[in-house]
């Protein structure tokens, strides 16, 4: 991870994760985030995703999720395989 970072979990709400991401992007200024890992579909680990996907950020999960974030949580992301 030279070029980029990675974020566990898109935490609590989007005012959350714009901070979470605004903290990031002050403390290592030269790294995208390229990736945000979420462990499973509870809100608190969920409910922040929106922000990273409009930096374009792939979200990583297991595919149990998968209906749940592109339907529910954040439609307009396209899934990655």
């Amino acid at each position: 991870m030279n070029d980029h970072l990675v974020v566990i979990e898109g935490p609590q709400d989007d005012a959350r994760a714009t901070a979470v991401i605004a903290e990031v992007k002050q403390t290592v200024p030269n790294k995208p985030i390229k990736y945000v890992v979420n462990s499973h579909h509870h809100f608190d680990h969920t409910g922040g995703l929106g922000p990273f996907v409009a930096e374009g950020t792939t979200i990583i999960t297991h595919d149990v999720n998968r209906r749940f974030r592109a339907e529910l949580c954040c439609p307009t992301h396209r899934a990655a395989r």
